[in-house]
Protein backbone atom coordinates (compact mmCIF):
# COMPACT_ATOMS: atom_id res chain seq x y z
CA UNK A 1 0.00 0.00 0.00
CA UNK A 2 1.10 3.61 -0.61
CA UNK A 3 1.73 5.88 2.35
CA UNK A 4 1.90 9.64 2.00
CA UNK A 5 4.56 11.36 4.11
CA UNK A 6 4.59 15.05 4.92
CA UNK A 7 8.30 16.02 4.65
CA UNK A 8 7.56 19.18 6.62
CA UNK A 9 6.94 16.96 9.67
CA UNK A 10 9.23 14.62 11.57
CA UNK A 11 8.92 10.84 11.35
CA UNK A 12 7.33 10.78 14.84
CA UNK A 13 4.77 13.45 13.83
CA UNK A 14 3.85 11.50 10.68
CA UNK A 15 3.50 8.32 12.78
CA UNK A 16 1.26 10.05 15.34
CA UNK A 17 -0.97 11.44 12.58
CA UNK A 18 -1.48 7.98 11.06
CA UNK A 19 -2.11 6.54 14.51
CA UNK A 20 -4.89 9.09 15.17
CA UNK A 21 -6.40 8.43 11.73
CA UNK A 22 -6.47 4.71 12.41
CA UNK A 23 -8.26 5.22 15.75
CA UNK A 24 -10.85 7.43 14.04
CA UNK A 25 -11.35 4.82 11.32
CA UNK A 26 -11.89 2.09 13.92
CA UNK A 27 -14.48 4.18 15.75
CA UNK A 28 -16.25 4.93 12.45
CA UNK A 29 -16.21 1.26 11.48
CA UNK A 30 -17.66 0.27 14.85
CA UNK A 31 -20.48 2.82 14.62
CA UNK A 32 -21.22 1.72 11.05
CA UNK A 33 -21.42 -1.90 12.17
CA UNK A 34 -23.76 -0.94 15.02
CA UNK A 35 -26.02 1.02 12.63
CA UNK A 36 -26.12 -1.93 10.24
CA UNK A 37 -27.11 -4.28 13.05
CA UNK A 38 -29.88 -1.92 14.21
CA UNK A 39 -31.22 -1.60 10.65
CA UNK A 40 -31.20 -5.37 10.26
CA UNK A 41 -33.10 -5.80 13.52
CA UNK A 42 -35.72 -3.22 12.44
CA UNK A 43 -36.23 -5.01 9.13
CA UNK A 44 -36.58 -8.39 10.87
CA UNK A 45 -39.07 -6.87 13.31
CA UNK A 46 -41.11 -5.34 10.47
CA UNK A 47 -41.24 -8.63 8.60
CA UNK A 48 -42.34 -10.41 11.77
CA UNK A 49 -45.06 -7.87 12.64
CA UNK A 50 -46.22 -5.98 9.51
CA UNK A 51 -49.51 -4.90 11.15
CA UNK A 52 -47.60 -2.95 13.80
CA UNK A 53 -45.48 -1.29 11.11
CA UNK A 54 -48.55 -0.07 9.26
CA UNK A 55 -49.98 1.38 12.46
CA UNK A 56 -46.80 3.37 13.04
CA UNK A 57 -46.92 5.14 9.69
CA UNK A 58 -48.01 8.77 9.86
CA UNK A 59 -50.54 9.23 7.10
CA UNK A 60 -53.03 11.94 6.25
CA UNK A 61 -56.70 11.10 6.34
CA UNK A 62 -58.46 11.66 3.03
CA UNK A 63 -61.23 14.24 3.35
CA UNK A 64 -64.56 13.48 1.60
CA UNK A 65 -64.85 15.26 -1.74
CA UNK A 66 -68.24 13.92 -2.95
CA UNK A 67 -71.47 13.99 -0.99
CA UNK A 68 -71.81 10.22 -0.69
CA UNK A 69 -68.30 9.72 0.75
CA UNK A 70 -69.55 10.90 4.15
CA UNK A 71 -72.02 8.01 4.13
CA UNK A 72 -71.59 4.30 3.63
CA UNK A 73 -71.46 3.78 -0.12
CA UNK A 74 -70.71 1.38 -2.92
CA UNK A 75 -71.42 0.86 -6.62
CA UNK A 76 -73.18 -2.17 -8.06
CA UNK A 77 -71.66 -3.95 -11.04
CA UNK A 78 -74.33 -2.26 -13.19
CA UNK A 79 -73.05 1.12 -11.99
CA UNK A 80 -75.83 2.09 -9.54
CA UNK A 81 -74.75 4.13 -6.51
CA UNK A 82 -75.88 2.60 -3.20
CA UNK A 83 -75.70 4.64 0.02
CA UNK A 84 -76.50 3.94 3.67
CA UNK A 85 -76.37 5.78 6.96
CA UNK A 86 -73.51 5.31 9.40
CA UNK A 87 -75.50 6.70 12.30
CA UNK A 88 -79.07 7.61 13.24
CA UNK A 89 -78.25 11.21 12.27
CA UNK A 90 -77.13 10.09 8.81
CA UNK A 91 -80.28 7.99 8.42
CA UNK A 92 -82.24 11.19 9.00
CA UNK A 93 -80.11 13.08 6.48
CA UNK A 94 -80.66 10.41 3.83
CA UNK A 95 -84.42 10.46 4.46
CA UNK A 96 -84.71 14.25 4.37
CA UNK A 97 -82.19 15.06 1.65
CA UNK A 98 -81.19 12.20 -0.61
CA UNK A 99 -84.20 9.96 -1.24
CA UNK A 100 -85.92 10.74 -4.56
CA UNK A 101 -89.27 9.36 -5.77
CA UNK A 102 -87.69 6.96 -8.30
CA UNK A 103 -85.14 5.48 -5.85
CA UNK A 104 -85.33 2.13 -4.03
CA UNK A 105 -85.17 2.00 -0.22
CA UNK A 106 -83.87 -1.04 1.69
CA UNK A 107 -83.63 -2.03 5.34
CA UNK A 108 -82.44 -5.16 7.12
CA UNK A 109 -85.22 -6.89 9.04
CA UNK A 110 -83.50 -6.27 12.37
CA UNK A 111 -83.16 -3.43 14.87
CA UNK A 112 -80.01 -1.39 14.33
CA UNK A 113 -79.58 -1.16 10.56
CA UNK A 114 -78.79 1.62 8.08
CA UNK A 115 -81.41 3.24 5.91
CA UNK A 116 -80.08 2.14 2.51
CA UNK A 117 -80.95 3.67 -0.87
CA UNK A 118 -80.28 2.73 -4.47
CA UNK A 119 -79.93 5.92 -6.50
CA UNK A 120 -81.65 4.81 -9.69
CA UNK A 121 -81.66 8.14 -11.58
CA UNK A 122 -84.99 7.04 -13.01
CA UNK A 123 -83.63 3.83 -14.56
CA UNK A 124 -85.08 0.38 -14.03
CA UNK A 125 -83.22 -1.40 -11.25
CA UNK A 126 -81.80 -4.84 -12.19
CA UNK A 127 -82.39 -7.74 -9.80
CA UNK A 128 -78.62 -8.15 -9.30
CA UNK A 129 -78.36 -4.56 -8.07
CA UNK A 130 -81.25 -5.18 -5.67
CA UNK A 131 -79.42 -8.23 -4.33
CA UNK A 132 -76.18 -6.27 -3.95
CA UNK A 133 -77.95 -3.45 -2.12
CA UNK A 134 -79.68 -5.98 0.14
CA UNK A 135 -76.34 -7.54 1.03
CA UNK A 136 -74.89 -4.08 1.64
CA UNK A 137 -77.78 -3.19 3.97
CA UNK A 138 -77.47 -6.46 5.87
CA UNK A 139 -73.71 -6.30 6.32
CA UNK A 140 -73.84 -2.95 8.09
CA UNK A 141 -76.68 -3.98 10.40
CA UNK A 142 -76.36 -5.23 13.97
CA UNK A 143 -76.52 -8.78 12.58
CA UNK A 144 -72.79 -8.63 11.75
CA UNK A 145 -71.88 -8.40 15.44
CA UNK A 146 -74.03 -11.45 16.16
CA UNK A 147 -71.99 -13.46 13.67
CA UNK A 148 -74.93 -14.75 11.64
CA UNK A 149 -74.40 -16.15 8.15
CA UNK A 150 -77.43 -14.61 6.44
CA UNK A 151 -80.15 -12.07 7.13
CA UNK A 152 -83.48 -11.01 5.62
CA UNK A 153 -83.54 -7.57 3.97
CA UNK A 154 -86.59 -5.93 2.40
CA UNK A 155 -86.88 -3.31 -0.31
CA UNK A 156 -89.69 -0.79 -0.76
CA UNK A 157 -90.55 2.39 -2.63
CA UNK A 158 -89.78 5.81 -1.13
CA UNK A 159 -93.48 6.64 -0.60
CA UNK A 160 -93.72 3.69 1.78
CA UNK A 161 -91.32 5.40 4.21
CA UNK A 162 -92.61 8.09 6.57
CA UNK A 163 -91.63 9.82 9.75
CA UNK A 164 -93.78 10.18 12.88
CA UNK A 165 -93.07 12.71 15.61
CA UNK A 166 -93.15 9.94 18.18
CA UNK A 167 -90.34 7.97 16.55
CA UNK A 168 -86.76 8.24 17.69
CA UNK A 169 -83.94 9.63 15.58
CA UNK A 170 -83.15 7.39 12.62
CA UNK A 171 -86.38 5.38 12.93
CA UNK A 172 -89.18 5.38 10.33
CA UNK A 173 -92.61 4.00 9.63
CA UNK A 174 -92.93 1.45 6.81
CA UNK A 175 -96.28 0.85 5.13
CA UNK A 176 -97.46 -1.51 2.42
CA UNK A 177 -95.85 -4.61 0.96
CA UNK A 178 -92.24 -5.45 1.75
CA UNK A 179 -90.18 -7.31 -0.84
CA UNK A 180 -87.72 -9.65 0.88
CA UNK A 181 -84.28 -10.82 -0.20
CA UNK A 182 -81.79 -12.94 1.72
CA UNK A 183 -78.36 -11.36 2.19
CA UNK A 184 -75.09 -13.24 2.80
CA UNK A 185 -72.84 -11.71 5.46
CA UNK A 186 -69.75 -11.12 3.37
CA UNK A 187 -68.13 -7.89 2.27
CA UNK A 188 -65.11 -7.13 0.10
CA UNK A 189 -62.65 -4.24 0.26
CA UNK A 190 -60.63 -2.76 -2.59
CA UNK A 191 -58.89 0.46 -3.61
CA UNK A 192 -59.43 2.55 -6.73
CA UNK A 193 -57.78 5.95 -7.38
CA UNK A 194 -56.87 6.34 -3.70
CA UNK A 195 -60.42 5.58 -2.51
CA UNK A 196 -61.27 2.60 -0.31
CA UNK A 197 -64.40 0.86 -1.63
CA UNK A 198 -66.48 -1.72 0.22
CA UNK A 199 -69.10 -3.86 -1.46
CA UNK A 200 -69.88 -7.17 -3.09
CA UNK A 201 -66.79 -9.09 -4.20
CA UNK A 202 -67.71 -9.23 -7.89
CA UNK A 203 -68.30 -5.47 -8.08
CA UNK A 204 -65.26 -4.50 -6.00
CA UNK A 205 -62.99 -6.72 -8.07
CA UNK A 206 -64.44 -5.34 -11.31
CA UNK A 207 -63.99 -1.71 -10.23
CA UNK A 208 -60.78 -1.97 -8.16
CA UNK A 209 -59.00 -4.91 -9.81
CA UNK A 210 -58.49 -6.79 -6.54
CA UNK A 211 -60.61 -7.47 -3.47
CA UNK A 212 -60.19 -8.85 0.03
CA UNK A 213 -63.34 -10.54 1.32
CA UNK A 214 -64.21 -10.76 5.01
CA UNK A 215 -66.88 -12.42 7.14
CA UNK A 216 -67.91 -12.01 10.79
CA UNK A 217 -65.10 -13.41 12.91
CA UNK A 218 -62.74 -12.85 15.82
CA UNK A 219 -60.28 -10.15 14.69
CA UNK A 220 -60.72 -6.67 16.12
CA UNK A 221 -61.84 -4.09 13.60
CA UNK A 222 -58.68 -1.97 13.93
CA UNK A 223 -56.38 -4.98 13.42
CA UNK A 224 -58.50 -6.29 10.58
CA UNK A 225 -58.20 -2.92 8.80
CA UNK A 226 -54.41 -3.10 9.02
CA UNK A 227 -54.35 -6.67 7.71
CA UNK A 228 -56.57 -5.67 4.78
CA UNK A 229 -54.26 -2.79 3.90
CA UNK A 230 -51.22 -5.06 4.05
CA UNK A 231 -53.00 -7.74 2.02
CA UNK A 232 -53.92 -5.29 -0.72
CA UNK A 233 -50.34 -4.06 -0.84
CA UNK A 234 -49.16 -7.61 -1.42
CA UNK A 235 -51.63 -8.63 -4.10
CA UNK A 236 -51.64 -5.33 -6.02
CA UNK A 237 -48.04 -4.08 -5.67
CA UNK A 238 -49.63 -0.62 -5.62
CA UNK A 239 -47.39 1.54 -3.43
CA UNK A 240 -49.97 4.33 -3.41
CA UNK A 241 -51.89 2.22 -0.88
CA UNK A 242 -49.12 3.06 1.61
CA UNK A 243 -50.32 6.65 1.61
CA UNK A 244 -53.90 5.74 2.51
CA UNK A 245 -54.55 6.05 6.23
CA UNK A 246 -55.55 2.67 7.64
CA UNK A 247 -58.47 4.51 9.25
CA UNK A 248 -60.06 4.61 5.79
CA UNK A 249 -60.03 0.81 5.74
CA UNK A 250 -61.42 0.64 9.28
CA UNK A 251 -64.13 3.13 8.34
CA UNK A 252 -65.26 0.89 5.48
CA UNK A 253 -65.77 -2.14 7.74
CA UNK A 254 -68.96 -3.14 9.56
CA UNK A 255 -69.18 -2.58 13.31
CA UNK A 256 -67.78 -5.62 15.08
CA UNK A 257 -65.09 -8.22 14.57
CA UNK A 258 -64.32 -10.11 11.39
CA UNK A 259 -61.84 -12.36 9.60
CA UNK A 260 -60.36 -12.43 6.11
CA UNK A 261 -61.99 -15.13 4.00
CA UNK A 262 -59.97 -14.74 0.79
CA UNK A 263 -58.09 -12.29 -1.41
CA UNK A 264 -58.45 -12.15 -5.17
Amino acid sequence: MKIEIDFRKSAQENLNEYFQDSKHAKRKLASTHTAMQETKQRIEKQEANPVQVLSQRIEKRKLPTRWFEKLRWTFSKEGFLIVGGRTADQNEIIYNKYIEPHDIVLHADVAGAPLTVIKTEGKETPLDTLKEAAQFAGIYSSAWKRGVGTIEVYWIKPEQVSKDSGLGKGSFLISGKRNYLRAIMRISIGVRDGMVMAGIEESVKAICGHAITITPGSTRKVDLAKKIKLGLLKITNDESILHINFYEFERALPSGKGDILKQV
